[in-house]
């Protein structure tokens, strides 16, 4: 649009229900020791009233009446506000989205209030232990990287937080050049782009948004151990990987990971499930951001010596494992999984609007399965020896004993 809203659209004659993003590059990785966090507390205020919803009850009615469900979430590099509505509703939840995104109230008694909500969460993930030990690992690997800072912020951080340094925040980053709609449903792209023309056209732009795009350094120690006491230890191997850019690599990244880790005939699980009964559940993903990247095996166990030995054994065989042969079979996986989740217009939005965060460019469904066919086992063979040492790889521990060291 004329303003540098990007709208994304895909329409689905045969849908019911028409899903609603609106995305916004903003997160931990723009805020500094004293600001983290604002993002995902301006995601709360957002929802608490706008200049034509004036409270919490207001804006939650029109979405109940309609039996709609809404969400936002923040990331450390986006926020992302949801609506799932009958797709009779696709103007007039697109006028609410408006409301939201454009002319919220930010009140400093509703801030107030719903800074203590945001620190009880912050307290709920520091008791949750997987979630506080996926925090302590991202924090870890991108240590001195805006990538380290986690959405929730810190107590200290929250705590001084006011509602003037909210609404500051709330202009830096709320722009239309920083944001981008996607819409899918049963209604043409003609039809959504009036739509959102009427609501958002003359939404004003930025010209003082932030890019601090840098390559990480990696650490000279590549392990660290958090005391945590509880009885199962954490365990995350995580080994660096470029950013978005670098397409191919990603996407045969992507096929290392689903081998290694989707389903029971995976590497991962046979070795560590069902032929030695060390873990019950395992992952292997490929996680990236627009400039850096990592590829993490997880755990959770009361062996953690054992299970890491196991790790780094099918992380070294797996040149040799995954064979040419294979990557056919790999293929047809990872586009079966994909085509699953992306089936589901949450997981949709999530893909279209991603890439926009990551690559400011639309990326569909179909331009991924086509550049995963694209992939070759020379592609392969390169990731696995130019990302998947010992040497590119950090260690991440958080339980009750020490055992990196």
């Amino acid at each position: 649009m004329k303003n540098g809203l990007r709208l994304i659209t895909h329409t689905n004659k045969e849908s019911k229900v028409t899903e609603i993003d609106v995305w916004i590059k903003a997160g931990g990785r723009y805020e500094t020791n004293e600001t983290w966090g604002y993002a995902h507390i301006l995601e709360h205020m957002l929802l608490k009233g706008t200049e034509k919803y004036p409270d919490v009850f207001a804006v939650h009615s029109k979405l109940d009446r309609a039996g709609a469900y809404a969400n936002a979430y923040t990331g450390v590099d986006q926020v992302r506000f949801v609506f799932q509505v009958a797709g009779k509703y696709t103007d007039s939840f697109l006028e609410l989205m408006a409301e939201i995104i454009r002319r919220p109230l930010l009140d400093g008694d509703v801030f107030e209030n719903e800074k203590k909500v945001v620190l009880e969460e912050l307290h709920k993930t520091e008791s949750t232990p997987d979630q506080f030990a996926a925090r302590v690992n991202l924090n870890k690997v991108f240590q001195g990287h805006p990538l380290e800072r986690y959405s929730l912020g810190t107590e200290e951080s929250v705590r001084s937080a006011t509602a003037e340094k909210i609404r500051e925040y709330y202009k830096r980053f709320y722009a239309p050049n920083n944001a981008a709609i996607v819409v899918i449903g049963p209604d043409k792209h003609i039809a959504v782009k009036n739509i959102v023309e009427k609501y958002f056209g003359d939404w004003a732009k930025s010209d003082s948004l932030e890019n601090n795009n840098q390559i990480p350094k990696h650490p000279q120690k590549r392990k660290f151990f958090h005391l945590n006491d509880i009885k199962q230890t954490y365990i995350f191997l995580n080994y660096y990987t470029p950013g978005a850019d670098s397409t191919r690599e990603q996407a045969a990244l992507d096929l290392v990971a689903s081998y290694l880790g989707y389903g029971f005939s995976s590497p991962l699980l046979q070795e560590l499930r069902v032929k030695k009964g060390l873990v019950y559940n395992v992952s292997a993903n490929n996680f990236f951001n627009a400039d850096a990247g990592r590829f993490m095996l997880y755990t959770f166990t009361t062996k953690p010596k054992e299970v890491i030995v196991t790790f780094k054994e099918v992380v070294q065989k797996l040149k040799d494992r995954f064979s040419e042969g294979m990557l056919p079979e790999i293929k047809a996986q990872r586009v079966g999984q994909f085509l699953r989740v992306s089936a589901d217009p949450f997981h949709e939005g999530d893909i279209l609007g991603r890439n926009f965060i990551l690559r400011n460019k639309l990326i569909s469904p179909d331009d991924y399965v086509a550049e995963i066919n694209k992939v070759t086992y020379t592609d392969i063979k390169n990731v696995i020896e130019k990302y998947l040492v010992e040497d590119n790889s950090f260690l991440t521990i958080v339980g009750p004993e020490d055992v990196a060291a």
